[in-house]
């Protein structure tokens, strides 16, 4: 079964404003609503996978946000650099667990968010956002610790400052995006790169619809999208969460959780 990292949210809420979803909203987070949602995802994700928990840490909010602890690859694990200082408390917390759990820590020297940012296709390509959080020279050190080659994308709207809220590549080989998010470069550097793209709308988009956890054939996206219907057509299988409460802090589903087997 596949393997995932997720932080139980008891700690969670929205106590700094470090990206446009978190503007007016400090202490507005409903916190056992927001225990339930993600009690409710948890238990949809243990179907299909092996889920280790992290407990979470006072005034260390964001922990929840497990995708951007880093990427794993194999036994190793890029550990990320924050840009933000509000979340750089994170790092050390996030370098204990790998390291308890047996993986080669790497740290780059420049900004850089982990899964938030750097996904990998199911070709085993790798595709890096860039423009708010992670930087190009954080992805030339990865790709020489790593041994792969990094596509690098540039972002241009706040409101998706990581990659993984308007990128998502599918397990069949097509990606679900919204190419507003990107400069003209990176759009046509997309378009060459997959022949199967199901562009979602500005609506969606903001409803964090990219924002999706893909774990075999089962796909865990927040609810009431309208590329729901469009996945399913494509035979997947589609679940859909309430994940009202973490959208008041810019994240969804797949933020909750990080891959521990790339």
């Amino acid at each position: 079964m596949s393997r995932i990292l997720m932080c139980n949210p008891v700690h969670f809420g929205v106590t700094y404003e470090i990206n446009p979803w978190m503007s007016c909203q400090i202490g507005n987070v409903d916190n056992p609503k927001s225990v339930n949602q993600w009690n409710d995802l948890l238990d949809s994700l243990s179907k299909v996978s092996v889920v280790k928990i992290l407990d979470g840490v006072k005034e260390v909010p964001d922990l929840v946000f497990t995708a951007n602890a880093g990427i794993v690859v194999g036994k190793s694990a890029v550990l990320s650099k924050f840009a933000k200082k509000e979340r750089r408390p994170e790092e050390p917390i996030f370098r204990k667990w790998f390291e308890d759990n047996g993986y080669t820590v790497y740290q780059p020297s420049y900004s850089y968010e982990g899964e938030g940012d750097h996904l990998v296709d199911n070709l085993g390509r790798h595709w890096m956002g860039t423009g708010f959080r992670s930087t190009k020279s954080a992805a030339k050190e990865i790709q020489k610790f790593l041994k792969v080659d990094i596509n690098a994308l540039l972002l241009t709207d706040s409101r998706w400052y990581h990659l993984d809220t308007c990128f998502c590549p599918l397990p069949n080989g097509e990606l679900m995006w919204y190419p507003a998010a990107f400069d003209a470069e990176s759009q046509q550097k997309v378009i060459e790169s997959f022949p199967e793209r199901l562009e979602v709308s500005e609506l969606d988009a903001l409803k964090f619809s990219c924002n999706c956890v893909c774990i075999g054939n089962s796909l865990f996206l927040p609810k009431d999208t309208s590329i729901s219907s469009v996945l399913r057509d494509l035979g997947y299988e589609v679940h859909e969460f309430d994940l009202s409460e973490f959208l008041k802090a810019g994240g969804a589903a797949k933020c909750l959780v990080l891959k521990c087997d790339n």
